[in-house]
């Protein structure tokens, strides 16, 4: 499963791509991965939209569109995007396929079905249940020592389980949570 590290990856490698491009045409082929409109409500609200910049919320990419949306997705445990030719074969399980104005598609593929891909105004994007509850960003100044212990006192149970649960710290995974408790010695 991607975790923040990888998501901050495919981030940077997916704005060095899309910056300044619009969207031509969607194709939708799994309208469950569109958590809150239906295939052509999706399509028609991406169509002409330009990609103007795109975040990172823990494991939240926020591509930020033109005409103030942003289009949230999470990748969950095999989802992937890819930014490609159009003769080039799509892989097996493309369920999003988004025509740029470069002539290039950005190919989304998930195995198991699991990610979902959000659109909504820029005014109620953090409003939305998902990205409010997220804790802090390990990676931002703002998560000070003083803050992390904040937090952290008065907590009871398992520190992997707390620092699993992204509202209390967003984007932290198995991984990164095995590999900082090993580094503390815990």
């Amino acid at each position: 499963m991607p975790e923040l590290p990888e998501v901050e990856t495919v981030r940077r490698s997916l704005l060095a791509c899309l910056k300044d491009l619009s969207v031509t045409a969607v194709s939708v082929r799994m309208p469950k991965l569109i958590q809150n409109l239906t295939a052509e409500e999706f399509t028609q609200a991406m169509i002409g939209r330009t990609v103007r910049d795109i975040k990172r919320r823990g494991k939240y990419l926020m591509v930020r569109l033109s005409g103030e949306y942003t289009l949230v997705i999470h990748l969950r445990m095999t989802g992937q995007l890819r930014y490609s030719d159009p003769d080039v074969p799509e892989l097996p399980h493309t369920h999003i396929v988004i025509y740029l104005s470069d002539g290039k598609e950005l190919r989304y593929t998930d195995i198991r079905q699991f990610g979902f891909w959000f659109l909504a105004p820029d005014d109620v994007i953090e409003q939305v249940s998902r990205i409010a509850a997220l804790g802090p960003e390990p990676l931002e100044d703002s998560l000070t020592l003083e803050l992390f212990s904040s937090l952290i006192v008065g907590k009871k149970g398992r520190i992997k389980a707390l620092l699993l649960n992204q509202q209390f710290v967003a984007g932290v995974g198995n991984i990164y949570a095995d590999e900082a408790l090993f580094g503390a010695g815990i």
